[in-house]
């Protein structure tokens, strides 16, 4: 079978919904099956897209526009992928869609995805209450040419349902999953100052750093031995720093970056606090599951669908400060039991790779491509 993959991000190299691709395209290629990848220029750089390159894979690359009077006048035209993909002759066309409303929104994206022939698959990966829909009916169109529509929780597929006015009758959902698999949990520090660690990209909009750097500047959390190692990158990184200065958070707050060994991160943190304003299944939860470690987060996306409040983590019932404070706060007076909670993470994040996201989708894809 020949699958293309479309890609939409464009403002970063790698992201989890890349990394969801980049697991499944690992799969397919074991199962003897053909890849092209079609993506940004950003992505292509990435080193994830160069190891897959030397195992075969496929790649058809976009570069960024500009506002020319060509571009204004063929904002549809996008020659590199409409080649490749012609010349490629997929049997199906992943839609591989950061959100609901990516391929909508680039005009150059959503006439190419009309314009293919093949079967067309769409894969949403982040549906939120802040990102509303302004063209309902630019996307139940595109989505209706589709064989159908992946969501990566329950939660997503719902709020969707909702926010387009359309039961989306096929669609279906397939949670992430772990990259990696442990036998056991990694233990917890054994030191008085609890090791907090925020893992996600610097985009306070949607990952909520500034609400957590407030809520850790109050008297009650300045008093408390802790530590908080903030990793990734991204455009808000001198607004972060620009925080941590100004609630005089220094001495307790460290920017670590970007780490790449997810499993070398948690052997020196044990809580991942995450208060996002929105998600899909954030791959980042999922790992520090897989680790046997705390979870603090925000009741949005599918965190409530892996994560069972006071049992394998604790959920903040919004994503205010005061919600999240309401969830630390749970957490923080059941230290005892963290290596408890963290060992039901670890079984719920083992159970969620059972199921093999990767095996489902091929399965899933396998089915529409034989009819």
């Amino acid at each position: 079978m020949r699958i293309a993959i479309l890609s939409t991000i464009e403002n970063s190299i790698w992201a989890g919904t890349e990394e969801v691709w980049y697991q499944f395209v690992k799969y397919v290629l074991e199962h003897k099956h053909e890849v092209l990848v079609l993506m940004h220029k950003n992505v292509a750089e990435s080193e994830q897209v160069q190891a897959l390159k030397g195992e075969g894979v496929k790649v058809s690359i976009r570069h960024p526009f500009k506002p020319t009077r060509l571009y204004l006048a063929k904002e549809g035209y996008l020659p590199e992928h409409l080649k490749d993909l012609k010349h490629f002759q997929p049997d199906v066309l992943l839609i591989n869609s950061g959100s609901l409303l990516d391929v909508n929104n680039l005009p150059y994206l959503r006439n190419f995805v009309t314009s293919a022939s093949c079967k067309k698959i769409f894969f949403c990966h982040f549906v939120a209450d802040l990102l509303m829909p302004h063209d309902r009916t630019g996307i139940n169109q595109l989505l209706n040419q589709c064989e159908a529509v992946i969501f990566v929780s329950n939660h997503n597929k719902n709020l969707a349902q909702r926010q387009l006015a359309n039961r989306l009758p096929h669609s279906y959902v397939i949670p992430n999953a772990s990259k990696f698999q442990l036998d056991v949990p990694l233990p917890f520090q054994t030191g008085d100052t609890v090791c907090f660690a925020s893992v996600a990209r610097f985009e306070t909009l949607w990952k909520g750093q500034d609400m957590l750097l407030e809520l850790l500047s109050s008297d009650k959390w300045q008093a408390r031995d802790w530590r908080l190692n903030l990793y990734g990158s991204g455009h808000d990184e001198a607004y972060i720093r620009g925080l941590i200065k100004m609630y005089g958070l220094e001495a307790k707050v460290t920017i670590m970056g970007y780490e790449k060994d997810v499993k070398q991160l948690w052997q020196t943190n044990d809580v991942l606090l995450l208060p996002s304003r929105g998600e899909g299944m954030p791959l980042a939860v999922i790992e520090a599951m897989m680790c046997g470690k705390l979870v603090v987060c925000t009741d949005v996306g599918g965190n409530k669908e892996i994560l069972e409040d006071g049992v394998s983590g604790f959920i903040a019932e919004n994503y205010t400060v005061n919600a999240f404070n309401i969830a630390l706060e749970n957490a923080w007076v059941k230290r005892e039991s963290w290596q408890n909670i963290g060992l039901e993470a670890f079984k719920a994040a083992n159970e969620l790779n059972i199921n093999n996201p990767s095996k489902r989708l091929l399965v899933l894809i396998n089915d529409f491509v034989s009819v």
